[in-house]
């Protein structure tokens, strides 16, 4: 018994060591986000390019920064409108 408990916080140990048990515990299960509600949240239209992408990110991430007292929820999500925004955008461009 005192074998399996110590085997647990060892286990437990080394995850917290590497990092692991904090990505363990803050999984995001959510389904990612389209293009379509990347636009709406930046509040770009699809005929926007990559500056206006970009200058619509730093203007919304302006007000929800969380060193400005903003979510930090709703910067990841602003982060990932951006990256999907301009991933799409380069995908147009190699077309």
């Amino acid at each position: 018994m005192k074998f399996i408990l110590l085997l647990i916080v060892a286990i437990l140990g080394y995850l917290y060591a590497t990092g692991r048990l904090k990505n363990m515990m803050n999984r995001n299960d959510a389904p990612p986000m389209s293009e379509r509600q990347a636009r709406a949240l930046l509040g770009v239209d699809s005929a926007s390019n990559n500056d206006a992408i970009i200058a619509a990110h730093r203007q919304m991430m302006a007000k929800h920064h969380p060193d400005r007292g903003g979510n930090a929820e709703i910067a990841r999500q602003l982060n990932e409108a951006r990256d999907i925004l301009l991933a799409a955008q380069r995908k147009k461009e190699l077309k």
